[in-house]
């Protein structure tokens, strides 16, 4: 099971990607980045979440205890839904945290919690042979339109994209 925050699910929706990572794994989110994820009802990747949402092919799922939240946007200063996401992936023992937001990749780092980005989907897709090379490198320059990547980062992922 991978625990998702919004930038991630909005940027690989944005790419296209999500839908068929989400036939290959257990995508869970919490109600608070459903709304946070779905909140621009007009948007192509606002309007594909909801739909694999609606499908059951993404979870959404309650924190137990809010008061963890809490805890964590103080003690990482981070927002509701990165916190969310880091308390559901805690009660549930999740197999991975997908994030691209630099607070919570720091908690998971503090917190040894493996964590996975947009990039790092993308490059599994194409090496799992879920994307062919042209379309992977074609998504990639999407993901740097829309993300906020370091050049390395882009450079690293086209590299292991192309095989290099």
């Amino acid at each position: 099971m991978f625990i998702f925050d919004a930038s991630t699910l909005i940027l690989l929706a944005k790419i296209e990607l999500i839908g068929k990572l989400a036939k290959e794994t257990d995508i869970v989110i919490t109600e608070t980045v459903e709304r946070e994820a779905t909140i621009k009802k007009d948007t192509f990747d606002s309007k594909l979440i909801r739909s694999l949402i609606d499908e059951g092919s993404i979870s959404v799922e309650l924190v137990e205890k809010n008061s963890i939240i809490e805890d964590l946007m103080r003690d990482f200063n981070m927002d509701k839904g990165e916190a969310s996401a880091l308390a559901l992936y805690q009660e549930r023992e999740g197999e991975l945290l997908a994030t691209d937001d630099g607070q919570l990749i720091k908690a998971a780092k503090v917190l040894g919690i493996p964590f996975a980005s947009s990039v790092v989907f993308l490059i599994r897709a194409n090496h799992k042979g879920l994307l062919e090379e042209d379309m992977a490198l074609e998504k990639l320059r999407k993901l740097e339109k829309y993300g906020w990547y370091k050049e390395r980062i882009i450079k690293d992922a086209e590299s292991k994209i192309r095989g290099e």
